[in-house]
């Protein structure tokens, strides 16, 4: 083979390496993280509410809400894929054929020249046929991100206090009578009603608010009273732990005491509850439940806790009352209640009138 056959097969090599692979671009964009844009001063505010504090109080709010753009990341890659040239393949085949033609027909060629052309086919024809084939890749490269806007929404984005001094709530046969401060608070809170020990078995509650001029209806989920329950105990600090039993209490109450008191134009009750543990083993989630003949007093609950063996402890509660109406033959009954059932649930009752403190 001569020097420009040489020359011939080491250009079509260099040729066939060049075009063996054809390079295309193609950007893929995918949705990322969900943001929200907030707009303060896009409000509204909605009508009054009653909600639950972490420490148990009831609140009268009413919420604000403010307009949010629902925002969407496009993340954009740019994908370079090299995948083989087929119109180079094809041109390997037909130069590689053509080079075994030219082989064959040298058998019976004593010249060499079809050798030497069927050599020079066949080494162009096989880089061409086999190498589209190899170092075929994917690259990505990352490109950007854009925010796209999806939609929009309202969020609550704070509340007010609603400016009120006195506001009484209604459920079933209970009303309660209670002050309101600036910062919507009531001074009742929902476990001084409802039994914090007993909240898995509490529903839905539906309240009647009457607070001032405005009144409402207000459905509480069990799920938003039960959240409650941790910041009650630990604000009224009694242990509301449920251990195992290893020796059998007896708690008992040993007296009640009502009274009355008058201060700032209100008219409170005060009854105070002498619990003990006449057993020899310690008692967990202690309290009583009061019922009355009054609906500001019925269903009010008073709690003790963990009472240890042989030791005794005063529960007290104060309800404000709207009027004083009814306290000069007032009948109220404390049954007590704990968590392993060791209580006689025997009902200590007062019966006539209600006196002032002294």
């Amino acid at each position: 083979m001569d020097r420009s056959a040489h020359i011939t097969i080491i250009g079509a090599l260099s040729l066939a390496l060049a075009a063996c692979h054809v390079t295309r671009h193609n950007d893929v964009t995918l949705s990322g993280a969900t943001k929200y844009q907030l707009h303060k001063s896009q409000r509204m505010v909605l009508a009054p509410r009653l909600e639950i504090t972490r420490a148990g109080r009831f609140r009268l709010v009413e919420p604000i809400m403010c307009r949010r753009d629902i925002l969407v990341e496009q993340v954009t890659h740019r994908d370079a894929i090299k995948k083989p040239n087929y119109a180079t393949v094809v041109v390997g085949l037909l130069s590689g054929a053509a080079g075994v033609v030219a082989l064959i027909s040298a058998l019976g060629d004593s010249s060499g020249v079809l050798v030497g052309g069927g050599l020079v086919g066949v080494g162009i024809g096989l880089p061409l046929t086999i190498g589209p084939f190899t170092g075929n890749t994917r690259k990505r490269r990352f490109v950007g991100v854009e925010l796209s806007k999806r939609g929009r929404d309202f969020k609550r984005c704070a509340a007010r206090a609603l400016k009120v001094t006195r506001a009484t709530l209604r459920h079933d046969k209970q009303r309660v009578h209670a002050v309101v401060d600036t910062n919507g608070e009531l001074d009742v809170r929902v476990f001084d009603v409802f039994d914090a020990f007993a909240v898995h078995r509490l529903p839905a509650v539906e309240i009647d608010v009457q607070a001032g001029a405005t009144r409402f209806k207000t459905m509480l989920s069990a799920s938003d009273i039960a959240a409650a329950r941790t910041g009650f105990f630990k604000a009224i600090r009694v242990d509301a732990s449920k251990p195992r039993l290893d020796k059998v209490p007896q708690p008992r109450i040993d007296s009640l005491t009502v009274m009355r008191t008058h201060r700032a134009g209100r008219v409170t009750i005060e009854l105070r509850a002498k619990i003990r543990n006449h057993g020899i083993g310690d008692a967990w989630g202690v309290r009583g439940v009061i019922t009355s003949n009054n609906p500001e007093i019925d269903g009010r609950v008073l709690y003790v806790g963990h009472l240890p063996a042989k030791a005794s402890r005063t529960a007290t509660s104060r309800v404000s009352l709207s009027t004083d109406e009814g306290l000069d033959d007032a009948y109220i009954a404390l049954v007590l209640f704990d968590h392993h059932r060791t209580t006689r649930r025997v009902p200590i009752r007062f019966r006539g009138p209600i006196l002032n403190a002294m």
